[in-house]
């Protein structure tokens, strides 16, 4: 999971790579969560995880990786390799989803972080622009 340090508080919004998990139709999910972003929407308080790949556990709410800053937020990659490195990482998708990088702008409440080892801005909205080939 992510792991928030700071809060910024010179930027109103951030844009960086996200991973989501697509459908037929244009809708993005949450890939350790399970939820559909509803852009320039709050992100919801998740208390039912539904994993949509496995490649996270199940029972993240409930661990002790948890970081509570992260309720209600959404983070993006700061910059597209390492969104790169992330997704070719990711093993099968269940049912009728795929992933894709999109070109992400989180607004709200930012703060920067880690996810793993590669640096990471997550706020409460979340608007998509294209997606990266």
């Amino acid at each position: 999971m992510c792991f928030l340090e700071k809060e910024i508080k010179n930027k109103t919004e951030y844009t960086g790579y996200k991973i989501v998990a697509k459908k037929q139709n244009r809708d993005y999910y949450s890939i350790a969560m399970g939820f559909e972003y509803k852009e320039d929407e709050d992100i919801p308080i998740v208390k039912k995880q539904e994993v949509l790949s496995d490649m996270f556990r199940d029972s993240i709410l409930e661990g002790p990786c948890h970081n509570p800053d992260m309720r209600g937020r959404t983070a993006v990659f700061r910059n597209k390799k390492d969104a790169g490195n992330f997704f070719r990482n990711i093993p099968r998708f269940y049912c009728v989803y795929q992933p894709v990088i999109v070109r992400a702008t989180v607004k709200k409440d930012l703060m920067s972080g880690t996810y793993s080892f590669w640096n990471v801005v997550a706020g409460r909205r979340i608007k998509f622009h294209e997606e990266i080939k």
